[in-house]
């Protein structure tokens, strides 16, 4: 997985989703309606535990809303760019990419 993928928005909170008591079709339903929200394609998803993220000192926050109720943030993140890319680095080696093929 490439870092970028992990970088967070301004506001620091990075949207990700839970995988509780979903089966892998629904998380990939999940990703399609996002992407297509941002008129993009969906080409995979990088999963990574809760574990690994706490491990640097970063935290899994729910934050469910209508359309996906184990959407999630990943808070704790510097104001610093640099420390940021540093975690963001982290998690995408932390990470496991699957492919939507």
């Amino acid at each position: 997985m490439r870092p970028d993928a992990f970088m967070p928005p301004k506001d620091l909170n990075l949207s990700v989703t839970r995988h509780l008591d979903l089966s892998e079709p629904g998380i990939w339903e999940i990703g399609q309606a996002v992407a297509a929200a941002r008129d993009l394609d969906l080409f995979g998803r990088a999963d990574v535990v809760v574990r690994s993220v706490a491990s640097i000192g970063l935290s899994a926050e729910p934050a469910p809303i209508p359309e996906n109720q184990n959407h999630a943030h990943v808070t704790g993140w510097p104001s610093d760019k640099p420390l940021q890319k540093t975690l963001a680095l982290q998690l995408a080696a932390m990470s496991t990419y699957v492919s939507k093929s």
